[in-house]
């Protein structure tokens, strides 16, 4: 997901972000001799001060991206829900500049990153995961992550914090989640 901007090569740029687009029910691994791809979606760029807006990225099945399975940049009002991403190289969701996520019910298993990372992504929501061994914490929410809730997911085997709220994430709400085996 990218936007119409100075990276396109297309002579006419004008800044657009892409809005209301759906990734659901995709399957992304190994096929044959073709190895995966490095994200199943996400994005690295957008126009300063602006959006991408409604993107929904649902019940999708993902193994051994080479990047992180789903990376959202600066998406808004989005929703992460139903996937289940197994094996990354990276992380399984790893957000940046977005703000109001809902990232629901998703399954993550054998990543080499964080199970779930939230960066300067207020008013998020990460509810009802599973997280399972992680190379890095399971769940972290960190820069002006503001405002976000973190309730009800299962975190086990992370090499590192199981949940952390960290540099300068205030005002977040951490409930009734399950963490085993982190730092182990």
């Amino acid at each position: 997901i990218d936007y119409a901007g100075p990276m396109v090569d297309s002579g006419r740029t004008d800044n657009t972000m892409s809005r209301d687009i759906v990734v659901e029910s995709c399957t992304m691994r190994a096929y044959g001799e073709m190895k995966p791809h490095g994200i199943l979606v996400g994005g690295h760029s957008g126009a300063p001060g602006s959006y991408y807006y409604g993107i929904r990225v649902v019940n999708n099945y993902c193994d051994g991206a080479i990047q992180s399975a789903i990376r959202p940049y600066q998406w808004r009002n989005s929703v992460i829900e139903g996937n289940v991403l197994l094996n990354s190289d990276g992380s399984g969701i790893i957000a940046r500049g977005s703000s109001f996520l809902s990232i629901t019910g998703n399954q993550i298993a054998g990543c080499g990153g964080y199970g779930i990372y939230l960066y300067d992504s207020p008013f998020s929501k990460i509810r009802g995961n599973s997280v399972d061994t992680c190379g890095l914490e399971g769940v972290t929410v960190s820069g002006e992550s503001i405002s976000c809730t973190v309730d009800g997911n299962t975190v086990r085997s992370s090499q590192s914090y199981g949940i952390a709220i960290v540099n300068g994430s205030n005002n977040c709400a951490v409930n009734s989640n399950f963490v085993q085996g982190a730092g182990a």
